[in-house]
Order: C-alpha cells, then sequence, then structure tokens
C-alpha cells in the first residue's frame, strides 16, 4: 500500500515501510544504537536482539524515543 512520495531513490513509502515489525525492528535497533543509555539499549544485551516485543515494552515502560518510533508507526 503507497502512502507517501519517500525518500530520494525511493519514490513512494509503502505501509510495510513504516508499520511492519521487521522495519519497527530495525528502526528500534539504529534508535539504540545512537542512544546507548536509554531504556530501548538495556533492554536487551545486543542492540541487535532487539525486535517489535523490546520496542513494546521500552513503550510500556515510557522511553520517550521507543514512543516516538511507537507513534510514527501509528
Amino acid at each position: 500500500l503507497r502512502l507517501a512520495p519517500g525518500n530520494p531513490g525511493q519514490p513512494w513509502q509503502t505501509l510495510e515501510d513504516l508499520a511492519s515489525g521487521w522495519n519497527l525492528a530495525k528502526q528500534a535497533q539504529q534508535a539504540a544504537q545512537l542512544n546507548p543509555d536509554g531504556r530501548l539499549a538495556k533492554l536487551t544485551s545486543k542492540i541487535d536482539e532487539i525486535n517489535t516485543q523490546t520496542l513494546v515494552q521500552a513503550v510500556r515502560e515510557g522511553d520517550a524515543v521507543a514512543l516516538q518510533l511507537w507513534h510514527r508507526a501509528i
């Protein structure tokens, strides 16, 4: 499902680009790398193990970065 124009080289963003589980996990991993002291990074010992369940846990605990990712997907 095409939603909106995307980035250069990507003419359209799709629903999957914004809100799929695999993409949310990827965004959460990237966010944890950029913010290693945040709750999202501290919920697991390895950043590449962060998944959507980790993201949801961080959202429930009020992590600002996780909440931002969650709201963008919604």
